[in-house]
């Protein structure tokens, strides 16, 4: 499982194309598990 962060899959939804928005594309086609967050805190 991959963890990505939704700032990342809100652009991928907007269409914005930038190394991060490609690598999420690459997992999705390889139909890797992936999940979100939407912050993390210490």
């Amino acid at each position: 499982m991959v963890l990505v962060d939704t700032s990342v899959l809100i652009d991928y939804l907007k269409g914005v194309i930038n190394p991060q928005t490609e690598k999420l594309q690459d997992i999705i086609d390889q139909g890797i598990v992936f999940g979100i967050t939407s912050s993390l805190t210490a």
